[in-house]
């Protein structure tokens, strides 16, 4: 998940592991391994992590910590017996003196007004003066390398919904602040916005 914030704004990202986040499974072939299916975490309790009031000109990714475990599986058919290992994401995991979040990978380049320009027109609208937006619904993004979990790159996507939330305050200089869906309309299902 990430926030984003140009000129005269301000960023928050709200993420609670009430969420369902689906993660890539790896698993092992001979000494190889390959992604196949994903894992879908969720949990009933009630902690949530973020960052607040970031910028202007901020946009970072928020990174939460995720247990993930190397399991191995056996397959019992017939006479013969198959074994093979897997890495599957656990829950979430702030235990044992770990940060509860941390500030990811900078993604300013994805703001700006050359990103604006590029955007299809149909997913923008704007932000009036001294107001804000939020989204806390949408579309999951799929993260590409999300994590490295055991020398394995693993992507993710979260599913949006009322327990994750990216919001922009635009400041009161009189003017507005464009901001654009990426996988489509702001109103719709935008799944992450930017920002202009």
């Amino acid at each position: 998940m990430e926030g984003h914030a140009n000129w005269d704004a301000k960023a928050n990202v709200d993420y609670d592991n009430k969420l369902a986040a689906n993660v890539e499974v790896a698993v092992s072939s001979g000494s190889n391994w390959k992604i196949q299916g994903s894992v879908n975490l969720g949990s009933s309790t009630g902690h949530s992590t973020g960052y607040t009031n970031r910028g202007p000109y901020f946009a970072k990714q928020w990174r939460v910590p995720i247990e993930y475990k190397m399991v191995r599986v056996t397959w019992i058919c017939g006479p013969g017996v198959a074994v093979h290992y897997e890495i599957i994401a656990g829950k979430y995991d702030a235990s044992n003196g770990r940060a509860t979040g941390l500030y990811g990978k900078d993604v300013r380049h994805k703001d700006g007004y050359s990103a604006y320009i590029k955007s299809p027109v149909k997913n923008r609208a704007y932000v009036t003066a001294g107001s804000y937006f939020q989204i806390s619904k949408g579309r999951s993004v799929k993260w590409s390398a999300a994590v490295t979990a055991y020398g394995i790159s693993l992507g993710a996507s979260t599913q949006y919904d009322r327990e994750h939330k990216q919001r922009i305050t635009a400041g009161t200089q009189n003017a507005r602040h464009d901001i654009w869906g990426h996988k489509g309309p702001v109103s719709e299902k935008p799944g992450v916005f930017y920002s202009y």
